[in-house]
């Protein structure tokens, strides 16, 4: 979320009209800017790169968006082009090298904040600061993939879900959101609209509005 607008950023697949670049396809990849009150698209940006490598977007500090594509872009919410300056020219959170987001170690960590990771075990959870004290810790509602931190690293979200099938298909999905401080559950997200894989999600910078859905319906939640 930047100011009164939802942006996201998905793969809207593989295009045809340009030569893959070392033997790797080209997709598309849209950028949508959506009013956040009544969810329609305003804006949208598209841009072409290596398959399999989706921008990742950031909210600056001052509530721009920093687009991490080839060449970097930073955008403004209604996806025009804006100036940087100093505040703006990091994104808020972004891992520092002794607290890099790391998903594949063993126990995966996720930046919260510059100074903050969240650790994750098959039932518990530890947030950490910089020289790895205890800030707080928790247990897991249920073991779930990492679905995003407020810009405060005050609120996260963990997602879990049931597959099953062949082919595979989801039977339930919900969010549980957490609070950095205390550890301590504050909200569960059920997903009606079921995904093939994982809903989209994302909070905003206060944390007090979460936002789950699919490319089909987005839904934006109050919450306690």
């Amino acid at each position: 979320m930047a100011g009164d607008r939802v942006v996201v950023v998905f793969d809207a697949g593989l295009t045809s009209s340009q030569t893959p670049q070392d033997k790797w396809p080209i997709s598309n990849y849209h950028i949508v800017s959506l009013d956040a009150k009544t969810g329609t698209k305003k804006n949208e940006l598209n841009l072409t790169g290596r398959w399999g490598g989706m921008p990742y977007i950031y909210i600056t500090k001052t509530g721009q968006i920093d687009v991490q594509s080839k060449p970097p872009r930073l955008l403004n919410p209604d996806l025009s082009p804006a100036t940087a300056s100093n505040d703006a020219a990091s994104p808020d959170p972004k891992p520092n090298s002794k607290q890099a987001t790391c998903p594949n170690c063993d126990p995966p960590q996720y930046a919260l904040t510059n100074n903050k990771v969240l650790q994750m075990r098959p039932k518990q959870f530890r947030v950490l600061d910089d020289r790895e004290n205890v800030v707080s810790n928790g247990n897991l509602v249920e073991w779930g993939a990492y679905a995003g931190v407020s810009a405060d690293g005050r609120r996260f979200a963990i997602q879990s879900s049931y597959i099953e099938g062949d082919p595979d298909f989801v039977v339930y999905e919900y969010f549980t959101i957490y609070d950095a401080g205390s550890g301590k559950p504050v909200a569960t997200i059920h997903i009606k609209d079921l995904p093939e894989r994982q809903s989209w999600s994302a909070f905003s910078p206060d944390g007090r509005y979460f936002i789950a859905g699919s490319p089909n319906k987005l839904t934006m939640y109050l919450l306690p």
